[in-house]
């Protein structure tokens, strides 16, 4: 687990603005997916990873089974608001808008989401996170690190980093 990046992720998701945590909070999240598919390509360099949408990554990711089938509908979504803020600036994120991806949140990421609530951080910082952490789990198993050893890493982050 890259804690310098964690970090990193810590501050950008408890940014002011939602703007900002979504633009941010989506490059986070699709870095991780890329970690993965380039981990589980035997020849990840035979295809340019980057001039892939984020829809195709989602759907190579479960093509390669690093994300579950249930898990598309809210990455699908997330990319959707994301889009959204991205091409109209002045537009505002409703707590409706969040909590109908925190609607398509699978038991997994729900589980996730509902230990993250624990933080006290506003609902759109908590989804982010969610969805990070939920890709940030898959990639650091895939590297052999251990269940137990990741959730110690994040509890370390919410204790020295997350804001109060």
């Amino acid at each position: 687990m890259n804690i310098k990046e964690s970090y990193a992720f810590i501050d950008e998701i408890n940014n002011d603005t939602d703007l900002y945590k979504i633009i941010r909070g989506h490059l986070f999240i699709e870095s991780k997916m890329i970690n993965l598919i380039e981990f589980m390509l035997p020849f990840p360099e035979a295809i340019n990873i980057n001039r892939m949408n984020f829809s195709t990554k989602i759907d190579l990711c479960i093509s390669l089974g690093v994300i579950r089938k249930d898990e598309k509908e809210c990455y699908k979504k997330f990319n959707i608001v994301r889009n959204d803020i991205a091409h109209n600036l002045d537009k505002e994120i409703t707590e409706h808008e969040v909590d109908k991806i925190i609607d398509k949140l699978p038991f997994n990421i729900m589980n996730i989401h509902k230990g993250m609530e624990a933080f006290h951080s506003p609902k759109l910082s908590t989804l982010i996170a969610s969805l990070y952490i939920n890709l940030l789990v898959r990639v650091n198993m895939s590297n052999g690190i251990s269940p137990n050893r990741l959730v110690e890493a994040i509890q370390s982050l919410k204790d020295n980093h997350w804001p109060k």
